[in-house]
């Protein structure tokens, strides 16, 4: 994969099993690079071709985490 832009999302309720959850869904999706979730600042940022906030809002939903918000950096 061509190297992407980094995104960043802000969201709630994270704990280690939600945040395997939430990298093993956006791993697998075409288009995204590498996926880290933060635990501490209860952030997801991934490397993409182009926005996934759907994509991590239902990586969120699935995993029982709340979306928050992008985060622009």
């Amino acid at each position: 994969m061509p190297p992407g832009k980094l995104y960043y999302y802000l969201v709630d309720g994270l704990t280690e099993e939600k945040a395997d959850i939430i990298i093993k869904g956006l791993s697998v999706i075409p288009g995204i690079g590498q996926v880290t979730v933060s635990v501490a600042r209860s952030t997801v940022e991934a490397q993409a071709l182009r926005d996934i906030e759907p994509q991590v809002r239902l990586a969120c939903d699935v995993a029982g985490a709340e979306f928050r918000t992008r985060l622009r950096r």
